[in-house]
């Protein structure tokens, strides 16, 4: 799996929304799992990117997917506390379950849908022959 074949689908839920995610490795998992999530929140962003917000964290899971689950809810937290959509990610796991994320971002100018949270519903990272996958389900 290439770069450009790295990505996200919406994918029908009954009460809450659902994203499939795929990429090369977990880093591109997870920076697609980030930009589904705004897809999902249906965010426009400001025009002058002049005015870009820098932010870093480190999260910690016991597994792969409660570290995801973290870096997607950081993420969320900037976004409802700060409106702040970042598009430049720089990830570097640290080890089983420790992630350092230095995050670039603009300010959102409008939220059209309001993700309550990340969820662990049917959440399971698999790794394929073509990369890594996951299917995650968002409370809104």
């Amino acid at each position: 799996m290439s770069e450009k074949e790295a990505g996200f689908q919406e994918i029908e839920h009954t009460a809450d929304v659902e994203i499939k995610v795929w990429g090369d490795d977990l880093n591109a998992l997870f920076i697609q799992a980030a930009k589904g999530m705004y897809h999902l929140s249906q965010i426009r962003e400001e025009d002058n990117f002049q005015k870009t917000r820098s932010r870093t964290f480190s999260v910690t899971g016991m597994d792969t997917e409660s570290l995801l689950v973290a870096f997607l809810n950081e993420i969320l937290f900037y976004l409802e506390t700060e409106r702040i959509a970042f598009q430049k990610f720089d990830l570097e796991f640290q080890g089983e379950g420790r992630l350092q994320a230095h995050l670039d971002g603009t300010i959102v100018k409008e939220l059209n849908r309001d993700i309550k949270a990340v969820t662990f519903h049917n959440l399971e990272i698999q790794e394929l022959d073509t990369g890594w996958q996951v299917r995650i389900v968002f409370d809104v």
